[in-house]
């Protein structure tokens, strides 16, 4: 489902999209930085806006692509397929982050991603990006320190992955998605913040089982740690999950990542 067509019956085009002069995300997403006085030109690059199901594929590995997006609501995941036939989540992508810009604009897709939750998602044609950031040197800076920042995350991940301990790498998932989330929703910690994934997503995203992982996080709430319910998460402990996961909040800091 790489292609959206009007024929597409789970794909809405929304019928009055948000105008990016009036945009909620834009402080946190592609176009921030630029001018209100281009903005009207700028949305002209817009194809549409739509809104999709739950594990919606919006790019498969190894295909091209009509549309490259900003996630304007709800998460999608960015993952690889390894020899086995296993995922591995390279990273979960909240409202304001651009999915699916690669170095190569022609080439087929390094990675796949699908919706998590139901998106509403900013709609734009590959074949004219390359026209966007030559015309927009802001837009251009703008993506670039994304992409710096996307990597640096994933990078993160990568040595959680690799070197640290179960319960480490899932108290620092658990931190990022949560420091995230409360940057771009507000609200304390009495609150929780929103939390969809179920075990298998948050087992490719650290690399364990799913039994694992289900014993790792009780370890974690037996310790006062966390509490889930309701599809929240609620870290009780900022200070010793920090310390547990030697996690560094600058890494996702608003300054620094959104």
């Amino acid at each position: 489902m790489a292609r959206h067509t009007e024929r597409n019956n789970i794909v809405h085009r929304c019928q009055q999209p948000t105008r990016c002069a009036e945009c909620e995300v834009r402080r946190r997403a592609l176009f921030r930085g630029v001018p209100e006085a281009q903005l009207n030109w700028m949305q002209e690059y817009r194809h549409a806006q739509f809104d999709t199901p739950a594990r919606h594929e919006l790019f498969r590995e190894g295909e091209t692509a009509e549309y490259l997006y900003t996630l304007h609501a709800g998460w999608a995941i960015i993952y690889k397929t390894v020899s086995n036939g296993k995922r591995q989540i390279m990273r979960f992508a909240l409202s304001g982050d651009f999915l699916g810009f690669q170095a190569d604009l022609a080439a087929r897709m390094g990675y796949g991603v699908t919706t998590l939750t139901p998106c509403r998602l900013c709609a734009f044609p590959r074949s004219r990006m390359s026209e966007m950031l030559e015309a927009n040197a802001r837009v251009a800076m703008r993506l670039a320190e994304m992409n710096a920042r996307y990597m640096a995350i994933c990078q993160t991940h990568l040595l959680c992955t690799g070197r640290k301990p179960a319960k480490e790498r899932l108290a620092f998932l658990f931190l990022e998605l949560h420091q995230r989330l409360r940057q771009l929703h507000g609200g304390d910690d009495s609150d929780g913040v929103e939390f969809p994934l179920a075990q298998e997503e948050i087992g490719d995203a650290i690399g364990l089982t799913n039994v694992h992982v289900s014993r790792t996080l009780q370890e974690l709430k037996q310790d006062g740690l966390v509490r889930m319910a309701g599809k929240r998460l609620y870290i009780l402990d900022q200070q010793r999950m920090r310390q547990l996961a030697e996690f560094d909040p600058s890494v996702i800091a608003e300054s620094g990542y959104i």
